[in-house]
């Protein structure tokens, strides 16, 4: 998604369903990260994820 990032994304949705469930799976955790994703209620893994996790 070159113009929106997965958190934007997921923002806008909820702004019209705001019970939307959201994982999101993200190789970038420079721009996310487990405790940020939490706040926003969004479950996080990191690539690679770990199958035990899932």
């Amino acid at each position: 998604m070159p113009k929106m990032t997965g958190v934007a994304l997921i923002e806008k949705i909820r702004e019209i369903q705001p019970e939307f469930p959201a994982i999101m799976y993200s190789g970038y955790s420079n721009k996310i990260d487990a405790n940020s994703a939490a706040e926003l209620n969004i479950s996080y893994f990191n690539k690679p994820v770990n199958v035990d996790k899932l």
